[in-house]
Order: C-alpha cells, then structure tokens, then sequence
C-alpha cells in the first residue's frame, strides 16, 4: 500500500490523503483549508481521475469536505448518512452544497 499526503499536514483543514494499492486509489477527504476560498481551483488537489474508485469524507466540517464541489461526478463519495445530513443542513451557512454526485451512505466490504 503507498500512502501520499497531498495535503494538510503543516496547516488547519486542507487535508487530502491518497491510499493507493493493488491498482485501485482512494481519497480520504477533499478538503478547503480552514481560511481558504472555496472557489479558488488552484486549491483542488490534483489525484482525481477515472481510476480514483471513492472519495471517503472523514466526518462533516467544511475543512475536509469544502472542495467536492469542484469533482466531475466520476469518483463517488462516502460518508456517514449523518454526516451527509450535517452537510446539507449546513449549507444556508457554508454555502457549500453537496455536489450532485454517486453517493454511498456507508461503506461495506466489497463497495470500494
């Protein structure tokens, strides 16, 4: 298994972790950094691809999930129903609504 650390190591939020093994890539958060500007592509974190199989979000604040808005919809996310539930009622304050992608509520053996 190869680990890499796009992101969020040296500052609040931003963390993007790529796990990648036997061919097949993971993301574990899409993260805006804690003072970032959401809109700001140069942000996105450059591991999305054909070949990403799921975007996991770790839990629900918007400095770990704040850039999924910027996905193409090819990679679908996972995230907890709560956590889904958080986000969305949380959108009138964040202004950062869900993107409109495959989502999995729960992740069990054999979905990744």
């Amino acid at each position: 298994m190869k680990v890499r650390i796009h992101r969020g190591t040296q500052q609040i939020g931003g963390t993007c972790i790529e796990l990648a093994a036997a061919g097949n890539r993971i993301a574990l958060d899409f993260s805006l950094l804690f003072d970032g500007d959401a809109t700001n592509t140069k942000l996105v974190p450059e591991i999305a691809g054909d070949d990403l199989r799921c975007i996991v979000i770790s839990h629900p604040h918007i400095d770990h999930y704040g850039l999924l808005h910027h996905l193409s919809g090819r990679s679908p996310i996972a995230m907890g129903s709560a956590a889904r539930w958080i986000v969305q009622a949380a959108t009138l304050f964040t202004g950062q609504p869900l993107p409109l992608l495959k989502f999995s509520l729960c992740c069990r053996a054999g979905m990744i």
